[in-house]
């Protein structure tokens, strides 16, 4: 058997998605290696450990489903999708308001790595009845966590989204406690939905994982600045998580 291929067999097809483990990708010839790297920017393609695996394009592809997203990004931790998520979409001068129910890395996040960078973050009150009044001319990103952390408030995500929308913002929302099957922020009209895997959508406490899913809007900025970051997991983790998924 050539080891570079996997063997074909005539049949059916296994219910489970098979597990990829790679980081070099072979081709027919140089052309097409060069073809496929040119085409990767703006497509999903197997050509390298480090941009994915047939493995994770099918946990990507899950969580989009359960999300009712355009596309998702696969990252090592939950505070890793918070922390490139806030990285994608602000720069130096740029304003921030955030939720008062955040889970507190992501406070702690705020102060010690966007103030030092030049990045403002606002905090509002958790049912966003202050949201409105704290929005500034720079506020790029309004971020939301429904249910909070801990406590577990609501907001009105519709109305944070038409407020955020207005001003030229985007609205992003961690929907780990949501989990997709209980509260779908894109489909109340958030651009960027954040998720650690790690819980619910793992569900066997034995993986750490960040998934976040956009509109087809807010997609490339994302995409960008994960590949800019070499930001990826492991294929064993994501079929660990697709497991887990089947039983959410």
């Amino acid at each position: 058997m050539n080891a570079g291929h996997a063997p074909a067999f005539d049949g059916g097809h296994a219910v489970n998605p098979p597990l990829v483990r790679a980081s070099t990708v072979l081709f027919d010839n140089v052309a097409q290696q060069r073809e496929m790297r040119a085409r990767r920017g703006g497509e999903r393609l197997f050509t390298y450990g480090a941009r994915g695996t047939p493995t994770t394009f099918a946990l990507e592809d899950a969580v989009s489903e359960l999300e009712g997203g355009h596309r998702t990004r696969l990252f090592p931790t939950g505070l890793a999708a918070i922390g490139m998520s806030l990285l994608a979409y602000l720069k130096p001068g740029d304003h921030v308001l955030m939720s008062d129910s955040v889970y507190q890395p992501t406070r702690h996040l705020a102060r010690s790595f966007l103030a030092p960078y030049g990045i403002r973050c606002t905090f509002f009150n958790a049912d966003g009845s202050d949201a409105a009044s704290l929005m500034e001319p720079a506020t790029r990103l309004v971020y939301a966590e429904a249910p909070g952390s801990l406590v577990y408030e609501m907001c009105d995500l519709p109305r944070l989204a038409e407020m955020a929308h207005a001003r030229g913002a985007l609205l992003a929302a961690d929907n780990t406690w949501g989990s997709g099957c209980q509260y779908r922020p894109l489909a109340l009209g958030a651009d960027i939905s954040i998720m650690a895997a790690t819980k619910y959508l793992s569900g066997h406490s034995d993986v750490m994982m960040g998934t976040v899913c956009t509109t087809q809007a807010a997609w490339q900025p994302l995409a960008e600045r994960s590949d800019a970051f070499g930001m990826t997991v492991s294929p064993d983790d994501a079929w660990l998580v697709m497991r887990g998924l089947r039983t959410l």
